[in-house]
């Protein structure tokens, strides 16, 4: 629920990247940011990379985590997963799904 709050206030914060599409990502989809925008300013899209690639890599402390943000229109869906078998082998995920409008 952090994880995906955390997301969303930066999206509120970021809200022109947001209607640009600059926050969609996929699973498995690496993100990097060319810019520290802690230490820089930044356009929206360094931004949302910004951003992005401090998410995924905070959900990385989950065994297997990852997420993705998904648009449609002003409707965006943040979900995590990661890996909830005993045996750490992927066969078993659990996800968090939240939904807003922007």
């Amino acid at each position: 629920t952090l994880a995906a709050n955390d997301l969303f206030e930066r999206m509120r914060a970021n809200a022109d990247a947001v209607r640009a599409g600059n926050y969609v990502v996929a699973y498995g989809a690496a993100t990097t940011a060319s810019t520290d925008c802690e230490a820089t300013s930044c356009t929206g899209a360094q931004m949302a990379a910004f951003d992005l690639a401090r998410w995924k890599t905070a959900l990385a402390v989950l065994p297997s985590g990852d997420g993705k943000v998904e648009q449609v229109g002003t409707r965006i869906t943040v979900t995590l997963r990661w890996d909830h078998s005993r045996a750490g082998d992927g066969t078993q995920w659990a996800s968090f799904l939240m939904t807003t409008d922007f």
